[in-house]
């Protein structure tokens, strides 16, 4: 069930977003081009020393480093990573809710107590490095106006997308918990050697739900990382890193390569709108149910609007 549904969550993200024009990486993933479904972005990212680049609208993330748990990535060299958002429709109607529409935007933004993200909420998040670790040269490939390592200048140069992180609340699949409003967690990384076909389709007798998408090459290599449901160890359940993949998580729940291994996804996007740091994030049920005050569901982007709303101008 887990590989289903990272694949099925993965084509559902890419149809109509990653095939927009194969030929040419830079001309994919925009929003407004997407004939199958709609999707949005956070607004108020664009502030800062981290805010958005003006090619693609990328933020600036942690910087990448070498994972201490994952061996294809032991050999990553520093480099600074960017990210981009999307949210399907159910999150956006929050989002607009929270700021208004473009046409009657609201003049003090709603970030209320009671903010939740509807049940088929989507979010996805692509992310990019300029690190110069030669096993990314086959990756997926933007050029972006970044900056390096220690600096704040940008230009534009070549970065490799090396993780996709997507989110989905739902509480009808089974294993969800209702203490973290049935979110799930999905990672997948770029790893030059995956092969669906090979490790997967012949021997669980699957097509691979991507093989109906005219895909960019670099695309096909984003390795389903696993799937996580709650704060726990794995021995809790609420983990379950797939066949073939690592985690760069220290202890072992599910965590992207371009993430802080002390934390993980559910631990790290459970801290938004609380005074909990995001790494190492909440461990339990108890201790985020004690120190979820002001949280704002699970979404790390609204608190950073939130924050940057909150700058003196």
């Amino acid at each position: 069930g887990a590989l289903r549904l990272s694949l099925l969550l993965q084509k559902y993200f890419y149809e109509g977003m990653a095939d927009q024009d194969p030929r040419n990486p830079d001309r994919n993933f925009i929003a407004e081009k997407n004939s199958k479904r709609y999707w949005c972005h956070m607004p108020w990212l664009n502030v800062g020393e981290s805010g958005r680049e003006g090619v693609h609208g990328m933020t600036k993330e942690r910087n990448l480093g070498a994972s201490p748990t994952m061996d294809l990535y032991r050999q990553a060299l520093p480099g600074t990573d960017w990210g981009i958002a999307y949210y399907n429709a159910a999150g956006c109607q929050t989002i607009g809710d929270v700021f208004g529409s473009r046409s009657s935007p609201k003049a003090t933004p709603a970030f209320s107590p009671d903010l939740v993200f509807p049940d088929g909420t989507v979010s996805a998040k692509i992310l990019f490095t300029n690190s110069k670790t030669p096993f990314f040269q086959d990756a997926y490939t933007w050029m972006a106006n970044v900056s390096p390592i220690d600096s704040n200048v940008r230009s534009v140069q070549p970065v490799k997308h090396i993780q996709l992180d997507i989110a989905l609340r739902d509480s009808s699949i089974i294993g969800t918990k209702e203490v973290n409003r049935h979110w799930i967690m999905l990672t997948y990384y770029y790893d030059p050697a995956y092969d669906f076909d090979a490790e997967f389709g012949r021997r669980l007798g699957m097509t691979n739900p991507l093989s109906e998408l005219n895909l960019p090459p670099g695309l096909r290599k984003m390795r389903p990382m696993g799937v996580q449901v709650g704060f726990g160890e794995p021995s809790t359940g609420e983990t379950r890193i797939l066949a073939g993949a690592q985690t760069n998580s220290l202890s072992g729940r599910l965590n992207g390569p371009a993430d802080n291994p002390k934390s993980s996804c559910l631990s790290c996007h459970g801290t938004a709108g609380t005074r909990k740091p995001m790494s190492p994030g909440f461990f339990s049920d108890e201790e985020y149910l004690a120190g979820r005050a002001g949280e704002l569901d699970f979404s790390q982007q609204l608190g950073l609007a939130k924050r940057n709303l909150a700058k003196p101008k």
